[in-house]
């Protein structure tokens, strides 16, 4: 971010954060007409495509305008303040309280969740040894995990969760709980899943059941479960990982 634009990073609870991210009109004008530039590309009668002045892009469209801009613009800075804030949003974010008028402060607030901060217990005290194969083995390893890590899930992802899968609120925060230590884990320990193996997985899935894979895809992500498709793979192979070590 810009040395002039102003955030304050606020803690709701153990795992909600709200940021409030203020910008002087400066900092944004460039990407305000940038994004005129855009909208000029639209046919609009008595113009060729890219020549509508600025001026009547506005006046036929402002409000909008500045609403479908301050969206664009809102999400650029949050993902700037991401990295340099080293938040580490996790789940569903929340822009609101957006004000935005041309030659003034752009202001808004985000709210979100962050990776909750637990300790992991001891891989090696993992006991499977009474586990006929390697799927009883696989469930005696996520209890393990489940019984032995303590934390809170956050709630927007417990949430998300009983959306896609349609589980009670039980099941959804031990499923979100535990994917949250497999992700831990393998962060920790190196276990990496990359665009490629999601992108297998969908494959797999669409085949499976005799769709296309970019429209599957496409719904996928319109439901928000790239990240769940991710985050059950990173849970696959940190459990492959935690047999080979045992």
């Amino acid at each position: 971010m810009g040395c002039r634009v102003k955030s304050e990073l606020k803690k709701i609870d153990a795992t909600r954060r709200e940021l409030f991210v203020s910008i002087p009109w400066e900092e944004v004008a460039a990407e305000y007409d940038a994004f005129l530039d855009k909208q000029a590309q639209k046919q609009i009668a008595g113009f060729r495509p890219g020549k509508t002045p600025h001026k009547l892009i506005e006046k036929q469209n402002s409000k909008a305008l500045l609403t479908h801009f301050s969206t664009e613009v809102a999400s650029h800075f949050f993902m700037a303040a991401n990295k340099e804030l080293a938040l580490s949003p996790v789940g569903p974010v929340s822009i609101d309280q957006v004000t935005l008028a041309k030659g003034r402060e752009f202001s808004f607030r985000v709210e979100f969740d962050v990776m909750p901060e637990f300790d992991l217990p001891e891989l090696s005290a993992i006991d499977c040894s009474k586990a006929k194969d390697d799927n009883a083995k696989r469930d005696v390893i996520s209890l393990y995990l489940l019984e032995n890590t303590d934390f809170a899930p956050p709630k927007t992802l417990v949430e998300q969760e009983q959306m896609l899968s349609n589980d009670d609120r039980t099941a959804a925060e031990a499923r979100v709980k535990l994917l949250l230590i497999f992700d831990a884990i393998a962060k920790r320990d190196g276990v990496e899943v990359d665009d490629r193996d999601v992108a297998e997985r969908i494959n797999e899935i669409a085949k499976s059941q005799e769709l296309s894979a970019a429209e599957l895809r496409k719904d996928i992500e319109a439901q928000g479960g790239i990240g769940r498709i991710r985050a059950f793979l990173i849970a696959e192979s940190v459990l492959d990982y935690i047999l080979e070590i045992q």
